[in-house]
């Protein structure tokens, strides 16, 4: 059968002349597509330039629509980088490198997270961001600064990463603290870089997991006595304290979510035995000179007198 149909295509072939084949109506459609496609090509190259800048497709700072940033953030930064990418009447919406251009001015400013998505469409750009934002602060003082004398006193603001944020970014915020022994280069921080100090970044870590509910079980401080030369020694645990008041419940948390040693639980079920502590007690305060230890994600409560908690001026514990 297949030799059949090859013979007979063969023979038709042979039968077509040179100019039957031109004139054929699948040559000439095709021939006429290809001319059309060319044609467009050559006039797009030639009125590129002028099509993009038609009104039509110009975009303006009006239709590159941006998730309001946080309120503490000054806006004229923000008006700022949405003025560039609109660059005043040059972008278009025909531009193919629009979005990658777009994310790239993002990317490159602090208080931007991620970019979750761009959208183009023929009535703009819709621009969906993450924003920093803080969830805790780190005390530097006298008791745990390096330079005891010259440091000054202060709260550092850091999102869940342990970026640096702006003082402002504390404004009308309830704060967890995060203390450490020498927080290090607490000399040279600079707002949206990450805090080259592994502890901080524990902190931060531990203080996204309690997901907001630090105050609901009456946390009040994250801490360690971790020394910043060996801040990865796992046998030194993360403490979280209660209220800021002399003598305190101590709950030890252990390691960081995700860098639990052999034996230890989860950050998971550490959650859950202080949801369960909390559904009996109520705000672990309540439990007052207490020592609770999670590790071993059962919780054991001891009696004995604990070392008291830092006061209001942020005293390291003991």
């Amino acid at each position: 059968m297949a030799k059949k149909k090859d013979n007979w295509l063969t023979d038709l072939m042979t039968g077509m002349t040179a100019t039957s084949i031109l004139f054929n109506p699948a040559v000439l459609f095709i021939g006429a597509s290809a001319a059309t496609i060319g044609v467009s090509i050559h006039l797009w190259n030639q009125n590129q330039a002028a099509i993009q800048t038609e009104e039509n497709f110009v975009l303006s700072v009006d239709n590159v629509r941006v998730d309001d940033p946080p309120v503490w953030l000054d806006r004229n930064l923000h008006q700022s980088v949405i003025s560039e990418i609109a660059d005043n009447g040059q972008s278009s919406l025909l531009d193919a490198g629009l979005v990658d251009r777009a994310a790239g001015k993002f990317q490159r400013v602090g208080w931007v997270e991620s970019i979750e998505t761009i959208r183009k469409s023929k009535t703009g750009l819709d621009i969906k961001l993450a924003y920093r934002s803080p969830i805790g602060v780190v005390e530097i003082n006298r008791s745990n600064a390096k330079n005891r004398n010259g440091e000054k006193e202060r709260l550092v603001p850091v999102d869940r990463q342990g970026v640096i944020l702006p003082v402002e970014s504390m404004a009308g915020n309830s704060l967890l603290r995060f203390t450490v022994f020498e927080p290090r280069r607490s000399e040279s921080l600079e707002n949206w870089s990450e805090w080259q100090d592994e502890r901080i970044q524990d902190c931060a870590r531990i203080g996204e997991f309690l997901n907001g509910r630090w105050q609901e079980f009456g946390f009040y401080r994250v801490t360690t006595l971790r020394p910043p030369i060996n801040p990865a020694e796992q046998n030194v645990p993360y403490q979280l304290w209660t209220g800021n008041r002399q003598i305190a419940t101590k709950v030890i948390w252990g390691n960081a979510p995700g860098k639990e040693v052999a034996g230890e639980a989860s950050a998971i079920i550490k959650l859950q035995a202080l949801e369960a502590l909390f559904a009996e007690y109520g705000p672990l305060d309540s439990i007052p000179s207490a020592t609770i230890d999670l590790r071993s994600g059962k919780p054991k409560i001891s009696r004995e007198k604990v070392a008291e908690n830092p006061d209001a001026e942020g005293t390291l514990i003991k």
